[in-house]
């Protein structure tokens, strides 16, 4: 019986830290910098406390691979749609100031 709720309970951490991977990618998609940071801190500790535990049995710890896994694969997705979003949002700017500074020269002249 120990070990069947040792097994729920791996599983259960899984799932939590399957959910918390989503999450943090649909965070990055919304460019909500404050959510991923917590997010972020969340996942870190999940995972470490997934990775502390011991498997009792070999499916537990091919659960907790997997996500492991995943969290490792959302962090890197997160990442990535954040710096897209930055290097999209420095052209932007970019561009407003080249506006600008075209509408000034013309006020000028």
């Amino acid at each position: 019986m120990k070990n069947c709720v040792y097994h729920m309970d791996q599983v259960a951490q899984a799932e939590r830290l399957l959910g918390l991977s989503a999450q943090l990618v649909q965070a990055a998609e919304r460019a909500d910098l404050a959510l991923c940071a917590q997010l972020d801190t969340t996942i870190r500790s999940a995972c470490m406390a997934l990775l502390m535990e011991n498997s009792a049995s070999y499916d537990a710890g091919t659960e907790k691979l997997a996500a492991l896994k995943a969290a490792l694969e959302a962090v890197e997705k997160a990442r990535s749609i954040l710096v897209e979003k930055n290097a999209v949002g420095a052209n932007n700017r970019k561009a407003k100031v080249v506006y600008l500074k075209t509408q000034r020269e013309s006020i000028k002249a």
